[in-house]
């Protein structure tokens, strides 16, 4: 009976250099901690270049040629000139400052009450800048301290003068609801105004 001859090829020796032989080399030298390391590398090498350039190139060259895409920045809420985080029912112009009369729920008569100082002859500009909410205009408690020198429209409530040294109060009689802080009440005191000789 004729012998039948194996058709399976002899197994061939693997290139010099490549994985197989280096993973040979791996277990005969360093067991298979080393071929694992080398295996984790060559996955690692060939996923970054695969994703990169599509199959080609060195995951070096991916990494330095393609940096990562810019994050936006959040969107800002912008707020218009005049109006801070709270609408400021009503505000104080001085020589280039601004002071704050009212709080965040949109009144006056804040305690403390809120001080100004000021030198004869300078001016305060009362402002309402909430445009659909305009608290009556103050009157001052001593005309020879701090004088009204003109009565406003739209968002500027009036102009007051520091005539002489002393001290007013900026006040609103009989304040209609939703005006004052201090509800009920028959005055409402807006601001102390003190005026100093320089």
């Amino acid at each position: 009976m004729p012998t039948r001859e194996s058709t399976s090829a002899a197994p061939t020796a693997p290139a010099p250099g490549s994985w197989e032989e280096r993973i040979g080399d791996g277990v005969r030298q360093g067991g298979m901690k080393r071929v694992l390391s080398l295996l984790a590398l060559s996955a690692l090498f060939s996923c970054s270049s695969g994703v990169v350039h599509g199959g080609g190139g060195s995951a070096l060259s991916s990494i330095s040629d393609h940096s990562p895409s810019p994050v936006s920045p959040a969107p800002q809420t912008v707020i218009p000139p005049g109006m801070g985080m709270c609408g400021e029912v009503m505000v104080a112009e001085i020589q280039g400052r601004t002071i704050n009369l009212g709080d965040c729920a949109a009144l006056v008569g804040l305690r403390p009450v809120p001080r100004i100082g000021m030198s004869p002859g300078q001016t305060l500009t009362l402002l309402a800048p909430i445009g659909n909410l305009r608290p009556p205009l103050p009157t001052s408690t001593d005309p020879a301290v701090l004088k009204l020198l003109t009565a406003g429209s739209g968002e500027q409530l009036g102009v007051f003068v520091a005539e002489g040294p002393g001290a007013a109060e900026l006040i609103i009689d009989h304040p209609p609801t939703a005006i004052c802080v201090q509800q009920p009440t028959n005055r409402c005191i807006v601001a102390d105004v003190v005026v100093t000789s320089p």
